[in-house]
């Protein structure tokens, strides 16, 4: 049965994800178009134990698990990592600036729709691209357990699950979705599969955000510079930018407009290089 990844932006990026059931796609990893600023990523975990314990692997503590998946990820990050704690009286809501991973039957009173998973939603400033809260919320519908290898039908393994939702928190996306489509084995692809570790692919992403010295921002030489332009001309916008430490080309671009009376960006998919045409101006885009 199908069940996909969900990904959406807005000045709280809602970046989101469901997976579906099918064979794991083969180079790149993928970017949300934020990261964490240096430091820890707390997360606190309301997770709880199952009623029926052992998982088919011998542990007995959703908790555990998390903390396992979030400890994955950390082997290769430098100038952030995950930390954690066990709080199952935390509170849930949006903009309370608690990172929270539970279980629940909707997305703060939104359906999950579909036959999603899980959703991870991310909190950025949309002046420093900087996250600053995400929530992970597993569906309470879906029977869960945990174990290895294979995907085993109607059983969804919640670490494999988590892995890639935390990879969502990170900043990663979805390659075999990106534009254009990458092919690669990566537990970050948008299918649940029989992959149920990080592969080389995930481990590149997560240096690449993460790794030493990727805190450091470009140098703009140049920035987008505005102009007066008639309705239905195009109109090109371009920026200059210069890797300031090594390891950083090449650099990657991700342009996003907010339009008049709302605090909400809206990404350009398609825009991914230093330049973005506006093939025919209209007055919105002022």
């Amino acid at each position: 049965m199908p069940a996909l990844f969900h990904r959406s932006r807005s000045a709280l990026l809602a970046a989101v994800s469901a997976l579906l059931f099918a064979a794991p796609a083969v180079r790149a990893f993928d970017f949300l178009g934020m990261a964490w600023p240096n430091g820890d990523i707390h997360m606190t975990l309301a997770l709880g134990v199952p009623s029926s314990t052992p998982f088919i692997d011998g542990t007995n503590d959703y908790n555990a698990i998390a903390e396992s998946a979030l400890q994955e990820w950390n082997q290769h990050l430098t100038r952030s990592t995950f930390t954690s704690a066990r709080n199952l009286d935390a509170e849930r809501r949006r903009g309370n600036a608690i990172n929270n991973a539970f279980f629940a039957s909707t997305v703060y009173g939104m359906s999950f729709g579909g036959s999603t998973l899980a959703v991870t939603l991310i909190s950025v400033n949309p002046t420093t691209g900087r996250a600053n809260e995400t929530d992970v919320i597993f569906n309470s519908v879906y029977t869960w357990n945990s174990y290895r290898g294979a995907r085993r039908p109607a059983i969804e393994d919640f670490r494999r699950v988590a892995v890639h939702e935390f990879g969502h928190a990170l900043g990663l996306d979805h390659p075999n979705e990106a534009v254009p489509r990458q092919t690669v084995s990566a537990i970050m692809n948008s299918t649940v599969s029989n992959t149920d570790t990080l592969q080389a692919d995930d481990i590149s992403g997560a240096i690449a955000l993460y790794g030493p010295d990727s805190g450091a921002a470009p140098n703009l030489v140049a920035h987008p510079q505005s102009r007066t332009a008639r309705v239905g001309e195009p109109f090109t916008l371009s920026v200059i930018a210069t890797a300031t430490t090594a390891g950083q080309e090449p650099l990657t671009y991700n342009w996003a407009f907010t339009p008049a009376g709302s605090n909400e960006p809206e990404s350009f998919s398609l825009a991914s290089g230093p330049t973005y045409t506006i093939g025919s101006v209209q007055a919105v885009d002022a």
